[in-house]
């Protein structure tokens, strides 16, 4: 999971690199970049605090964070990115939290096997 997460950061640090500076949108101007992105960023959005331990996931993200809160607001997107909150909110948030549960739990029986080879 750990190996999962550092691929995702390496990933939304590529895409951070590609943003456009000026924006608003990821290429400027609204393009089928911003149609995809959005709605999938919504996801880790929701899922990484729960799942990954990001709070903020975009925070040391600056175009990404810039063009997100810009996703959220505009007229259109941000009415598909209410959607995918809240069929994540309804739907998957209970998976990650299931899967957080799982990590917690293979990580603290790691760590009791540990303790046990000590002993041996």
């Amino acid at each position: 999971r750990k190996g999962r997460a550092a691929d995702l950061w390496k990933q939304l640090e590529v895409i951070e690199g590609l943003l456009d500076s000026d924006g608003p949108f990821a290429a400027g101007e609204l393009s089928l970049a911003d149609c995809a992105l959005y709605p999938t960023y919504v996801f880790v959005v929701e899922l990484a605090p729960i799942s990954l331990g990001w709070e903020k996931p975009f925070d040391k993200l600056e175009k990404t964070k810039k063009w997100f809160a810009f996703c959220e607001a505009h007229e259109v997107l941000g009415v598909v990115g209410a959607d995918v909150h809240a069929l994540v909110k309804k739907i998957l948030t209970a998976q990650a939290e299931g899967v957080a549960k799982q990590v917690a739990d293979a990580e603290g029986m790691a760590e009791a096997l540990k303790a046990l080879a000590l002993c041996v």
